[in-house]
């Protein structure tokens, strides 16, 4: 119901609701060319995405849609279309000291991998690393995973920790329905007819609109990039 009061009120009758971090736009952390350095504070969240078009011949990236994975049938696949593994981990971003979501394709996750499996290195929420993105590289060198050394989290760091959400995390790396997916393409279908070309970059159905930090960037490791 919507909440009509207006005009004068009583201090006490009103109730204050905190804004949702969850809901800012900013939530996402968007890698830029050159240098991006964070510190991982959860475990990676894995996801399977498509990127949709209507027309698969037309030009632009298309939108993302999160697979149905476990379900019994997949729309997506059923058309041909490939999907990608991605993974979601929170982290501190070190240029706003403070907390992001970073969506890691497949090239970035394996440069992190690389750390945690050398003996020198291991947990990556136990120091900083710089994600260094170079735009104007082969596909192979557009991400260089470089390690920064071990250092605990200040008081400052610990607080932004405590801004976590574990099951947010899951909620947005959890497969919708294949009933879901079609809902999610007709709208696409029903908007790039309504506008005589496909748009790209908007929210799509369990993938939130701002993670796309390297959707310019081909894949380090010859799959679909988004």
């Amino acid at each position: 119901m919507t909440n009509t009061t207006y005009g004068l009120t009583n201090w006490d009758d009103v109730e204050i609701k905190k804004p949702n971090p969850n809901a800012r736009k900013d939530l996402y952390m968007k890698l830029i060319n050159g240098e991006n350095k964070v510190r991982i504070i959860t475990k990676p969240h894995e996801f399977t995405v498509y990127k949709y078009k209507t027309n698969k011949e037309d030009p632009g990236y298309g939108q993302r849609i999160l697979a149905p994975i476990g379900a019994d049938r997949d729309p997506l696949k059923d058309r041909g279309f490939k999907s990608q593994k991605r993974w979601l981990v929170g982290i501190i971003d070190r240029r706003t000291q403070s907390y992001k979501i970073l969506d890691l394709s497949p090239g970035a996750f394996k440069g992190i991998q690389e750390l945690v499996r050398e003996e020198d290195w291991g947990d990556p929420s136990q120091y900083d690393i710089n994600i260094k993105v170079d735009k104007q590289a082969a596909p192979a060198n557009y991400y260089t995973i470089i390690p920064i050394p071990k250092k605990p989290l200040n008081a400052g760091d610990l607080e932004l920790k405590q801004q976590v959400d574990l099951d947010d995390l899951k909620r947005r790396c959890t497969p919708p329905t294949p009933e879901q997916v079609e809902e999610r393409m007709k709208a696409i279908d029903d908007k790039t007819h309504s506008e005589g070309s496909t748009a790209t970059h908007s929210t799509t159905q369990g993938v939130p609109e701002t993670a796309e930090e390297d959707i310019d960037f081909p894949a380090v490791d010859g799959s679909d990039a988004t």
